[in-house]
C-alpha cells in the first residue's frame, strides 16, 4: 500500500506513489483542527488569516485541476 505523502503532521495529501497520486482518506480520528494544521486542542479562538492560508495550501495540493492528465 503506497505511503501518504504528510503536508504537516497528520495532513491527507497525494499518494506518494508517483503512478497513483490519488488523494488519500483522513485517518479515523483525525478532526479537522489537525487537518488544517491548527492546536490539537479544539478551540474557537482562531487566527482566520492563518487559516485561510493553510486551507488554500492544502486545497492547492489536492485540487482536481491538478490531475487533469492523470489517466487513471
Amino acid at each position: 500500500m503506497p505511503r501518504n505523502i504528510i503536508i504537516s503532521d497528520q495532513k491527507p495529501a497525494p499518494c506518494s506513489n508517483s503512478d497513483c497520486k490519488a488523494v488519500q482518506a483522513i485517518a479515523p480520528g483525525v478532526n479537522f483542527y489537525e487537518v488544517l494544521g491548527l492546536s490539537p486542542d479544539p478551540t474557537f479562538d482562531i487566527d482566520v488569516k492563518d487559516l485561510r492560508i493553510k486551507f488554500f495550501k492544502i486545497q492547492q495540493l489536492i485540487h482536481p485541476d491538478s490531475y487533469s492528465q492523470n489517466t487513471n
